[in-house]
């Protein structure tokens, strides 16, 4: 009976000291070795990307008030004009009879003033050769401009719509993006350019007249400069949006209208909190993020919410200056769980 009493005792105290190790080997477990680091607070410039379409900041399809032939182009496409050039002349038919109808009443009008300076003839039959005259050239002048096509700016000839010895018929440019209006020949301005953008509502905080942008084309390896220069004040219903036009610079013209450009939109300068991409974990099925702050020899999960994201580094709200986190070992812990550094 004794020998049965001692072999019940002694496999208690074998099992009894079994579990004490495997308890403490699980509590060794527990405590797992990590690698920290602190948040720290910076100055950051976030971007947002848009696109959009270049146009010229000036376009003008140069036409005349009245129709009539074309008697001579003096440019061609690709040319460079000045304002005050001579762009094309109409047939002269309708200028030519003006001008005679202008001249005959000039002489009309010179001679009844002298007339009236010596009383020979009355007020008012002057005042009727006066009105006459400032009428024949009125009209003289105006189908002067309408056989003269003159720049009105200074820029290059972008498209000729009528040929020589052909009918101007107020022939339209149906280009899409230029402007509608009828006209012989189209010259732009490709000193400045401009991009139209379209601003999400919740945005528009962000955009402010004069702030920087960063322009890309597929036609050109090189980054050019923009500036926000005006905002539209009213909202689209239906895309809940704002228009914002940039204008950046191209007077060597190596850009052109028309070319399709990515648009990068600096905002205004922020301090932010920022941490190691790779300290951030996400709950599986949620988009909740979180990381493991350091507290003593404990890890405790905290919740966090990205504000942007800086290539490995990332902005982050809920989370304070200087504030130690978990970043290497963080898929081995559980919250509460004993760490060491």
């Amino acid at each position: 009976m004794k020998k049965i009493l001692s072999g019940v005792i002694l496999s208690a105290i074998i099992l009894t000291s079994c579990a004490t190790k495997e308890v403490e080997q699980v509590a060794e477990k527990k405590v797992v070795k990590v690698t920290t680091t602190v948040a720290q607070k910076s100055e950051i410039v976030r971007e947002k990307e848009f696109s959009g379409a270049m146009q010229a900041e000036q376009e003008a399809n140069l036409g005349a008030l009245l129709p009539g032939r074309i008697e001579k182009i003096y440019v061609e496409v690709g040319d460079k004009v000045q304002k005050g050039d001579l762009i094309a002349e109409l047939s002269g038919e309708l200028l030519t009879q003006a001008e005679i109808e202008y001249k005959t009443l000039e002489k009309d009008f010179n001679r009844m003033e002298r007339l009236l300076q010596k009383n020979a003839v009355s007020q008012i039959d002057f005042d009727h050769v006066k009105a006459k005259y400032e009428a024949a050239e009125a009209k003289y002048q105006m189908v002067k401009k309408s056989t003269e096509i003159r720049a009105f700016f200074s820029g290059v000839v972008a498209d000729i719509y009528v040929n020589e010895g052909e009918n101007y018929l107020f022939t339209p440019a149906l280009e899409l993006g230029y402007s509608h209006a009828p006209g012989i020949v189209k010259i732009v301005n490709m000193d400045n350019l401009k991009l139209e953008i379209a601003v999400n509502e919740k945005d528009l905080s962000d955009i402010f007249i004069g702030q920087n942008a960063i322009v890309s084309c597929d036609a050109s390896d090189e980054e050019f400069s923009a500036k926000v220069t005006e905002i539209s004040p009213i909202i689209a219903h239906t895309t809940r949006s704002c228009k914002v036009e940039l204008t950046l610079s191209n007077i060597e013209h190596k850009l052109k209208p028309g070319m399709f450009a990515k648009i990068k939109l600096q905002y205004k300068p922020t301090e932010e909190v920022l941490i190691p991409r790779r300290a951030i974990s996400r709950q599986n099925g949620t988009g909740v993020s979180y990381v493991y702050v350091v507290n003593g020899n404990i890890a405790k999960r905290r919740n966090v919410e990205i504000v942007y994201n800086l290539g490995d580094m990332v902005a982050v709200n809920n989370l304070a200056e200087n504030t130690e986190i978990v970043v290497e070992g963080k898929t081995k812990i559980f919250d509460g769980d004993q760490i060491q550094k």
